[in-house]
């Protein structure tokens, strides 16, 4: 089986040994080959990955990506069309109709994947209306043609069927792929008392995060933040940090290893999102033995047990961020608790399991008529 994968992820091809990249080191094996169309990468260094991965990247300019698609992808699928186009639907839906155009030309099949929806469940910026209306307008237009639409959680299907998206066509696939020989408890010293992993972008929630821990701060005076991330609020960040002490920023780590062993040395996992599909990282530190204070986003939904593998909060409010978190870092016993559970509830998210899941998940949809 051929697939075309129309994604966003470009780490993978500049060489970064990140999430996606570890998708593709079991998913590959399910494929006779994969083509990925992704956005402009200024140095690609890995087109090929596993020996049947290749990616191809678009050049640059963000407004004309539907036509890059298009001629991209006629260009890949010249000596031979795929069986099925996964086309991920995001931001303003740019690549997504590129993609439903050479789907249309080509007469392949395809699905749709939705990690999640921005401005949903809240908004983050003012951009967020109108990526929601886009989202909406093209999940809508496709819902006769898409052979599928694959979602991350339980959250995904309840939207789209209010959009009219019908729901037999609707199928949740996880998108964590938790490789336990990485993320385990390990002997490292406490060095963080929270540890918050991501891209440095609006939806995620920094200044919600950096509220909370000046409150955590009046009660808890020694208190520490480790920030792993990078992205467009590295500016915002340095700037509102500074004079901050107890907060620091980490740009990059180069592995999943590093990534492990940052978790372990950290207490509590902070989620301040506003939308999400997951987020992986959360489920990671679970497996690593954190506890979690999170917003009610996305997975968060499905895994965050009060008091019992930590605190799903009712809104978005740093009070109550700080709240939670400092009851975590003084109930020796609730914090126990709390730790032990959320490894037991990682471990669903085992690497083999999910990514064959997410294998099957296409190789089934051409058995259908």
């Amino acid at each position: 089986m051929r697939l075309l994968m129309i994604g966003s992820d470009t780490a993978a091809v500049q060489g970064i040994q990140g999430a996606f990249c570890n998708t593709l080191k079991g998913f590959h094996k399910y494929f006779e080959r994969i083509d990925i169309i992704c956005p402009f990468v200024r140095k690609p260094l890995n087109p090929v990955l596993f020996g049947n991965v290749y990616f191809h990247p678009l050049p640059k300019g963000k407004v004309l990506s539907p036509f890059f698609v298009l001629r991209q992808g006629l260009i890949v699928c010249r000596d031979r069309k795929p069986d099925l186009i996964a086309i991920h639907s995001y931001g303003m839906q740019l690549m997504s109709w590129g993609a439903l155009l050479l789907a249309r030309k080509l007469g392949c099949p395809f699905a749709v994947e939705v990690h999640h929806i921005e401005g949903i469940p809240k908004i983050a910026e003012s951009m967020d209306i109108l990526r929601r209306w886009s989202a909406w307008l093209f999940l809508r237009m496709v819902s006769d043609e898409a052979k599928a639409y694959r979602v991350v959680n339980k959250e995904l299907p309840i939207i789209l069927v209010k959009w009219g998206i019908p729901p037999e066509k609707i199928k949740v696939v996880y998108a964590v792929y938790l490789d336990r020989t990485i993320f385990h408890p390990l002997p490292e010293k406490k060095q963080y008392d929270i540890i918050f992993v991501g891209r440095l972008v609006p939806n995620k929630g920094l200044p919600i995060l950096i509220t909370a821990f000046k409150y955590l701060k009046r009660e808890i005076p020694k208190i520490k933040l480790h920030i792993i991330g990078r992205g467009p609020l590295e500016g915002w960040l340095t700037k509102n940090i500074k004079g901050v002490d107890g907060i620091e920023h980490t740009h990059f780590l180069s592995s999943l290893q590093d990534i492990a062993k940052a978790y372990n040395q950290a207490k509590v996992v902070v989620c301040a999102s506003y939308a999400e599909g997951g987020p992986r990282y959360v489920v990671e530190a679970m497996s690593c033995g954190l506890p979690v204070v999170s917003t009610p986003v996305g997975l968060m939904k499905e895994v965050v047990r009060d008091g019992e593998t930590g605190f799903l909060l009712k809104d978005w409010s740093p009070k109550e961020i700080a709240e939670k978190i400092a009851l975590l870092l003084t109930d020796e016993d609730l914090y126990k608790k709390c730790s032990e559970n959320a490894q037991i509830v990682a471990a669903q998210f085992d690497y083999d399991l999910t990514i064959t899941a997410y294998a099957m998940f296409y190789r089934k949809l051409l058995e259908q008529p």
